[in-house]
């Protein structure tokens, strides 16, 4: 059975010192492998965006774009990924990207990431959870305005196509 779409933690060379993949292989495999839509989740950057459409329409396949990033909780990191629902979404990872370009911290507070995620998909995996227990009504706050997903910690495990 092939699923259609490949939604997981991929980073592209874009995501510096944290992967090699080019857009351009990664495209090309997940077609051979028969998906229909596949995500792009660099970290902290939307570098990659462009040419990742590109190479998608030219393969015939949906791209889903999206950012991993960090939200800053208290004194906590928490490392989540987003994917745009639509064209509000895809703006507001933009704000997410330039807000963390811009900070000392390297991440997104949480009030900001709240402002900006109302139109994006949340995947939280099990370690955001024990990062800031006493955040979970916070996080489930989030989807009353947006998707929240939950995955396991085998699924962060960076994936290869």
């Amino acid at each position: 059975m092939v699923l259609s779409t490949l939604l997981s933690n991929i980073y592209s060379e874009h995501s510096l010192l944290k992967s090699g993949l080019t857009i351009k292989a990664y495209v090309q495999r997940a077609k051979q492998l028969g998906y229909k839509n596949i995500a792009l989740t660099d970290y902290h950057t939307l570098s990659g965006v462009y040419p990742f459409i590109k190479e998608c329409e030219a393969a015939d396949l949906k791209p889903l774009i999206g950012i991993e990033c960090t939200v800053l909780v208290k004194d906590v990191r928490i490392v989540v990924r987003l994917l745009a629902k639509n064209e509000q979404g895809y703006q507001q990872l933009i704000e997410i990207s330039s807000v963390i370009g811009l900070s000392k911290d390297k991440g997104i507070s949480y009030e900001q990431f709240q402002l900006y995620s109302t139109e994006c998909i949340i995947f939280l995996s099990e370690q955001s959870f024990i990062q800031a227990k006493d955040w979970y009504k916070r996080w489930l706050a989030l989807t009353s305005h947006s998707c929240l997903l939950y995955t396991s910690d085998a699924a962060d495990e960076e994936d290869s196509v």
